[in-house]
């Protein structure tokens, strides 16, 4: 069942160092960022690494600087582009650098964000001590604090976590409580998983160009693979207006739709992915069944609407109200958000614990069956 690993000596233990990382950091046009993620790397306390720097069609001149790194270091940087410097996706450029990646564990940088010094050690120290495990995540920094000359900028933050301690997820449950609550998904950037089984798992899927590419492999991953969960934040994910994410979010995707259809592509998929799942113990057929219930709700239509209502009340609202009471919506905004999910969790883990044999995940004899503790 659901527990904590109770022998937590390996974090105390000098890590040997021996597993080489492969770090895969895509970008497109990140020159004003890129030489930032990149040290971000070479600060890594775990110095075992290798980093793949692939270049999805990039026009701004980030080629040049990635190119820079790789000549001066080819052992430890390489570079990587698509035929005829194409423009493919994010998903066809990860899977590029999973399949030349040379390292047991490989991990994902965007070229926009940057790793914390420990980041890497704290996931290599749990995979070199347990082999049963094959995907570690942690959490990750909302940052806004980067634009230091903006004195209105937002304060950075950390999305609602699982639980309070390093807690062992068996499958599937972790991808159970991301369908019923999905601001549980971590950035790309939060997880590191062996290289055989992500390549097992088919990597990502190439028909995501950009936006829910990342929470399509992490369902395939989550379907079939324990999990251990670092309560710690180990990477900061730039919050700016140039962002894929932010400029579909917040203007284009809002006006055509864009978003709202990607997320029903999305949970048509993920549907679809499940149901082809063999299901012995029938877990999936209600994993299945709260997808279905999600994917009813969000119409894309309908969806967009709001979205754009949301939009509108996020770009009045500071300009209306004084910045000291902004924040503090903001800061009790993200607050009830996290009690609400700690709430949805432990409910999911009570259903988890009624409808499941407890001994069907005892095989990791260092974990036991307490999901409150």
């Amino acid at each position: 069942m659901l527990g904590t690993i109770t022998d937590l000596s390996v974090a105390q233990r000098k890590p040997s160092q021996s597993s080489l990382i492969s770090v895969i950091m895509i970008f497109r046009d990140e020159r004003r960022f890129l030489a930032e993620a990149i040290d971000s790397v070479i600060r890594q306390t775990w110095q075992n690494w290798e980093l793949l720097l692939v270049d999805d069609g990039s026009t701004d001149g980030s080629s040049q600087i990635a190119r820079e790194y790789a000549t001066q270091n080819p052992e430890r940087f390489r570079y990587l582009s698509h035929a005829n410097h194409a423009n493919l996706g994010m998903s066809v450029s990860r899977n590029l650098g999973l399949h030349e990646a040379r390292g047991h564990y490989v991990c994902f940088l965007d070229g926009d964000d940057v790793y914390f010094p420990q980041r890497l050690e704290k996931h290599a120290r749990v995979l070199d001590m347990w082999p049963t495990i094959n995907v570690v995540q942690s959490d990750l920094l909302h940052w806004h604090s980067w634009q230091k000359s903006d004195c209105d900028s937002l304060e950075d933050y950390v999305r609602p976590r699982l639980c309070a301690t390093d807690r062992l997820i068996p499958p599937p449950l972790l991808l159970w409580a991301i369908v019923t609550m999905p601001q549980l998904y971590p950035g790309i950037c939060s997880i590191t998983v062996r290289r055989d089984t992500a390549l097992e798992d088919g990597g990502f899927e190439t028909r995501f160009r950009s936006l829910y590419e990342d929470q399509v492999f992490l369902t395939k991953i989550y379907a079939r693979n324990t999990v251990y969960i670092i309560e710690d934040y180990l990477a900061a994910y730039r919050i700016h207006s140039d962002s894929t994410v932010e400029r579909l979010r917040h203007n284009q995707g809002v006006v055509d739709s864009t978003w709202e259809i990607e997320r029903q592509h999305f949970e048509y998929w993920r549907l679809s992915f499940l149901r082809s799942l063999p299901d012995p113990s029938g877990c999936f057929s209600r994993i299945i069944g709260d997808a279905e219930h999600v994917a009813s709700l969000n119409d894309a239509v309908t969806q967009s609407r709001v979205a754009t209502i949301r939009r509108r009340i996020r770009r009045l609202l500071p300009k209306v109200l004084p910045q000291t009471m902004y924040r503090w919506l903001l800061g009790r905004r993200r607050t009830i958000a996290s009690r609400r999910a700690h709430m949805a969790f432990a409910q999911l883990c009570e259903r988890w614990i009624k409808e499941f044999d407890e001994t069907q995940h005892r095989e990791y004899p260092g974990a036991h069956s307490d999901v409150r503790s």
